[in-house]
């Protein structure tokens, strides 16, 4: 090919079969529908009254075959006769005109389990996909594009290295549309701009996409613009200032790239459009940013977040650990989720609101647990708080992790969605209900068989097999309801163990063989033959022997015929308001005859775990009175003040 050769950008030869919606007479204006033509099997082109035209139909063609560039409709106005053809130029930098701008009430499926049920979009909606190499940007950006319910997807490769956009145009033609059945190809633009091209066709190319989506909604269609990346875009910003001898601002980038993004953002939207019929179309924008390093500081994120109201992060090590979507459950935020609840609550479930609530409540507590578990140790967590670590690994291993290239979890109906959710919430709901009955989660776990059918059920149960979720809750609830009856061993299951080899006995301390899980700090409940019950504490354990220290003493305790009962639990007492101005011994029971504490709640003695994100910093002065301590060392309350001393000091006085 020689240098200087134009190729237009539209086919001047092929002919498309042309079906008039005017006649001779009629009155249009701009954005009126004159005509339209079957462009695939999936898009109905509507040929429209360019924007700012207006007039009386003087001559329209009949229906049958035309090029785009044949004159199919003469119009008188003002006094001049205009001609027009089915297709017609607009300047790319310039928004097109809408009557109206409305909110984003409908949401946009994706399939995409984290997109749409998480951080939810809407049709009109805008969205970045910032993250580091490696952390699967194009792969989320692509199955947005195969996926995703709108009728119109505009792709832009922008500055996108040349076997990317091969991979997009070998693969497109393959893959099916899963509302249509039709090649995705069909409802696709691809607009390519690879990384050798000149950088002023890649600054140009944001906006030719951008115009393209504008014209499809006017046509009353939900469009998908998609640029990987508006980095890139930003970059060729910075090397046309530089060119062009511009002052630069932060890290090079024009003073202007902010009112450039906004620009572009603020192109998106659903829209009452201009012209006849009424009809609404909306252009929604998911843009993938490439901060270096992951650094989301970095200008063109930064000024990105000011403008879309849906962040999808990526997170490296999710990716290094192979769960994608890599999108960061704990950074990531929609502001769309108050407007599409309506939408799944009508369309899909009822209780859509509450399952979404139920799952970042619990993937918060369980990054705050994290937290906890690093400093103290595991074995601080109540079980209540394993329990939550439990469901949050159910919640991302059986719902957010999705594979892209398995055909039944690549999509995901939102029928199928609700239905994942809804099991992972009550199966939150019913070991609730256990734990609280005195069962340890690990038991519980060990005990549901059908928990991996739950995780694999995203992989094995297609979207039109939705009964076989009901079989799945079914079994679910009635190994549930087993186990609340008494139908399996349940001093088994609520980490009781008995055991009848005590060894020997030491001073308080009793040793008892054949013990392999006791926990340091699990209380021990003690039956001697004759029937009295005593206490204890495990001080040591391992190598299949437990040493229990005896708080009434081991006096008159055989080793024959005595029972050791480990609970699975720390030492409990109750607290309440009863218990002020009486006197108790250190297990909690009355020495001053009065009657046993009835109200309140237990309360472990080796009391909650600490948790530094909800804790205060000191600022309460506390008077003693005594000059020493408030002049000198001053208290404050919620310190923690130890007193030294010798034998002999006045450390009680």
């Amino acid at each position: 090919m020689k240098r200087g050769v134009k190729v237009p950008s539209l086919e001047r030869e092929t002919k498309w079969h042309f079906v008039p919606k005017v006649k001779k007479g009629d009155k249009v204006t701009g954005g009126d529908i004159i005509g339209t033509v079957q462009e695939t099997n999936l898009v109905e082109h509507k040929i429209l009254v360019p924007p700012g035209i207006s007039g009386e139909v003087k001559e329209v063609v009949a229906e049958g075959d035309y090029t785009v560039s044949d004159t199919i409709l003469t119009l008188q106005s003002s006094g001049e006769e205009k001609e027009l053809s089915m297709m017609h130029r607009w300047p790319a930098r310039i928004p097109r005109p809408f009557k109206d701008k409305l909110e984003p009430r409908e949401p946009l499926i994706t399939g995409t389990r984290v997109l749409d049920a998480i951080f939810p979009m809407a049709k009109g909606g805008t969205a970045a996909i910032p993250g580091p190499f490696g952390s699967g940007k194009t792969v989320t950006l692509q199955s947005l594009t195969k996926w995703s319910e709108a009728k119109i997807v505009i792709y832009i490769g922008c500055g996108e290295r040349g076997n990317e956009m091969t991979d997009t145009l070998t693969n497109f033609p393959k893959l099916k549309d899963p509302w249509t059945g039709r090649p995705v190809l069909e409802r696709t633009i691809l607009i390519a701009n690879t990384s050798n091209m000149p950088v002023a066709a890649r600054e140009a190319s944001i906006y030719v996409g951008m115009t393209l989506a504008e014209y499809f909604r006017d046509q009353g269609y939900d469009t998908l613009l998609v640029a990987d990346s508006t980095s890139r875009w930003a970059e060729a910003l910075r090397d046309l200032g530089g060119r062009m001898e511009e002052m630069p601002a932060e890290e090079g980038y024009p003073s202007y790239l902010a009112s450039r993004l906004a620009e572009y953002y603020e192109r998106a939207g659903r829209v009452l459009t201009i012209g006849r019929p009424e009809r609404f179309g909306s252009v929604t924008i998911a843009s993938a940013v490439s901060p270096p390093g992951g650094d989301f500081t970095e200008p063109v994120t930064s000024i990105t977040l000011r403008f879309v109201r849906v962040f999808w992060p990526l997170d490296v090590s999710l990716a290094q650990a192979r769960h994608y979507p890599a999108i960061n459950w704990i950074q990531g935020y929609s502001a769309y989720v108050d407007l599409v609840s309506e939408w799944w609550t009508k369309n899909v479930d009822p209780n859509w609101r509450e399952y979404r609530d139920f799952m970042v409540r619990t993937l918060l507590r369980e990054d705050e647990l994290r937290q906890i578990v690093r400093l103290v140790g595991p074995e601080s967590l109540s079980e209540r708080d394993k329990l939550v670590l439990e469901v949050a690994r159910i919640i991302k291993d059986a719902f957010l992790k999705q594979s892209a290239y398995d055909d039944v979890d690549a999509f995901s109906s939102p029928q199928k969605q609700v239905r994942i959710m809804r099991l992972i919430y009550l199966f939150n709901n019913w070991a609730s209900e256990l734990v609280g009955s005195g069962v340890q989660v690990r038991k519980i776990i060990e005990r549901v068989t059908y928990l991996g059918d739950l995780m694999r059920a995203k992989s094995t149960i297609k979207n039109d097999e939705l009964q076989k979720f009901d079989e799945l809750e079914g079994k679910l609830k009635s190994l549930f309801d087993e186990l609340k009856k008494g139908g399996v061993n349940l001093m088994q299951v609520a980490g009781i163990r008995e055991y009848s080899n005590v060894n020997s006995i030491k001073g308080p301390l009793m040793v008892v063989q054949g013990v392999t899980d006791a926990s340091y700090n699990e209380i021990v409940e003690v039956e001697l033959g004759n029937g009295d019950r005593r206490t204890g504490l495990v001080v040591d354990s391992g190598m299949g022997v437990a040493i229990v220290q005896v708080f009434e003493g081991t006096s008159g305790i055989s080793p024959r015929g005595t029972k050791v009962r480990f609970l699975g639990r720390g030492l409990e007492v109750k607290v309440s308001e009863e218990m002020l101005g009486r006197i108790f011994d250190p297990l909690g029971n009355p020495l001053d005859n009065g009657p046993r504490v009835i109200g309140g709640e237990k309360r472990n003695i080796n009391g909650e775990p600490l948790n530094p994100a909800v804790r205060e910093y000191p600022e309460e002065f506390i008077q003693t009175g005594i000059s020493a301590i408030d002049g000198l060392n001053s208290l404050l309350r919620g310190q923690k003040l130890p007193i030294f001393s010798g034998s002999g000091y006045l450390r009680i006085s």
